[in-house]
């Protein structure tokens, strides 16, 4: 594999440390898109951008995603979606979603961690002094879920606009009264699912 980032967050819902979705690398079945399957001993998924990593002795490699169709690990089936790792969240394979760092949201969150102890005005100058109000703020990165549907064979990110320019008239009928219906979330696979099994017929 040779070494070698798309799309909009949905929503952040979990904290973490990491930079990876595994603490320790583990064994994978890397199948690539020209059929043949790879056992990789030391393999992840980068936070950063959902592709795969994988251990070249004792340094850390991004691979190739245009070579890439799945990767099995122990716990879980990724499919790659356009660059992006995401596994099946429904028991038809028919959800996905892809766990990403929220880059956005953290920025914001290190901005709201400081508290501003002292501004001087001078002339043209402002001079300020900031404290910490989180010393761990630092290393807490938001993770946002990003949804995909698998719709007539391809992949969709669960966007209305996305989603809507692929339907015919009386499908759109139907999904916006089912996206309009109480209780229907844009980042709750069984909303997803069941948008997706109405439209789909």
């Amino acid at each position: 594999m040779l070494l070698t980032m798309s799309m909009v967050p949905v929503l952040a819902q979990e904290i973490t440390s990491k930079v990876t979705v595994y603490e320790e690398f583990k064994p994978a079945l890397i199948e690539l898109t020209d059929g043949r399957v790879l056992s990789q001993p030391f393999a992840n998924v980068f936070l950063k951008n959902g592709r795969l990593l994988y251990k070249r002795g004792t340094t850390t490699m991004e691979a190739n995603m245009d070579n890439i169709a799945s990767v099995k690990f122990d716990d879980r089936h990724y499919q790659k979606i356009d660059t992006l790792l995401a596994y099946p969240v429904d028991s038809l394979g028919l959800v996905y979603c892809a766990d990403l760092m929220d880059l956005e949201a953290y920025r914001g969150m290190l901005v709201n961690n400081k508290q501003l102890t002292n501004i001087e005005l001078g002339g043209s100058m402002v001079n300020t002094t900031a404290v910490d109000l989180d010393s761990d703020a630092a290393s807490k990165m938001p993770i946002k879920n990003m949804y995909f549907l698998k719709f007539q064979g391809k992949f969709l990110l669960a966007h209305e606009r996305v989603i809507q320019h692929k339907l015919s008239k009386s499908q759109r009928r139907i999904f916006n009264t089912i996206i309009s219906t109480e209780g229907f979330k844009w980042t709750d696979p069984d909303s997803l699912l069941r948008l997706l099994q109405a439209i789909d017929k």
